[in-house]
């Protein structure tokens, strides 16, 4: 497992993993009452450091780049993992040390992690990417187990989402007639040194 920042603030506070399906550590009278056995094999807080995590980073020479423990931004703890937002292109890789040993009658896994990261407000392109990633994990979720490429057309194809990154009435909607995910928009004049929307929202097919 493996986090990666590039170009900018990130901060993770607490990593974790459970596994159902096995009886490792819990008790038999649970399991004989169709109660599902659980594992954590992973939890991570970094109240010592990096823990069971390591950072290394590529295309990038100072030690700036490397993920740092910081006292900012935590959860509920003390420390958060930090990754800044250094001037050189590269990536910053906070990655798990030891192996995850998965027992073999583990059924399905959940990995949960509380995460902020950080942008700058000024470069359109940022949510942008923000709005397509959102979208692609609603897509992912609803495709569940068939991750063939029939189920995530499936899945695509009957999307009906409100999409954080998008104006207030803008909504992403296809069927299998229609894949065009947007049909509003909002228009906007340039006034002196920035842009001013006016209006009401109008269909971009019209």
């Amino acid at each position: 497992m493996c986090l990666v920042s590039r170009g900018r603030r990130h901060f993770v506070a607490i990593v974790s993993m459970a596994l159902l399906g096995t009886t490792v550590g819990e008790p038999t009278a649970q399991v004989n009452a169709g109660v599902p056995p659980s594992v954590i094999p992973l939890s991570e807080g970094f109240e010592a450091g990096y823990g069971t995590f390591n950072s290394s980073s590529t295309g990038c020479p100072t030690i700036g780049c490397l993920w740092t423990v910081v006292t900012s931004h935590a959860n509920t703890g003390t420390y958060a993992a930090y990754a800044d937002d250094v001037k050189e292109t590269g990536d910053q890789f906070l990655f798990l040390g030891p192996a995850l040993a998965i027992p073999v009658r583990a059924t399905s896994a959940t990995l949960t992690f509380w995460h902020l990261y950080d942008f700058e407000s000024d470069d359109v392109f940022n949510y942008y990417g923000m709005a397509v990633a959102y979208t692609m994990v609603d897509t992912l979720r609803k495709a569940g187990r068939n991750l063939t490429r029939a189920g995530v057309l499936k899945a695509a194809t009957h999307l009906n989402e409100v999409n954080p990154f998008l104006l207030p009435g803008v909504r992403i909607q296809t069927s299998p007639s229609d894949y065009y995910p947007m049909d509003k928009v909002k228009l906007a004049r340039y006034k002196g040194d920035h842009w001013q929307f006016f209006g009401n929202l109008v269909r971009a097919r019209d």
